[in-house]
């Protein structure tokens, strides 16, 4: 098992809002996020699904391989500032990631690759 991490960055938050179009007021303003039970901003389900993409292709992929799978399960959100810690497996085609803030769950993956 390997363990790398990353951080959920308020420019993180800004960039994917103007390149998705999500401009939910949950990911970009505090006080709304508050009302709405959160203590923070929540960063969008697919910039942290982007990040565990971008940490696993940059750190343990060849350049020929191929998803063909990824499913992903949200278990808590992710907060801006949040530094996510994914633990990594490997065996054959199959890649598991867990990721947890602060000792918390907050996603399950599996990814499928074609090498």
């Amino acid at each position: 098992m390997k363990t790398i991490e990353f951080i959920i960055s308020e420019a993180d938050i800004e960039a994917f809002a103007h390149v998705s179009g999500d401009f939910n007021p949950v990911h970009l303003d505090q006080e709304y996020a508050k009302v709405h039970g959160f203590p923070n901003r929540i960063s969008h389900g697919l910039l942290t699904m982007g990040k565990v993409w971008s940490v696993l292709s940059s750190h343990f992929l060849k350049p020929n391989d191929l998803p063909y799978s990824y499913e992903m399960k949200f278990i808590a959100p992710v907060f801006v500032g949040d530094t996510v810690t994914l633990s990594i497996n490997h065996v054959g085609d199959k890649w598991t990631i867990k990721g947890v803030c602060a000792k918390k769950p907050i996603i399950n993956a599996t990814i499928l690759i074609k090498q």
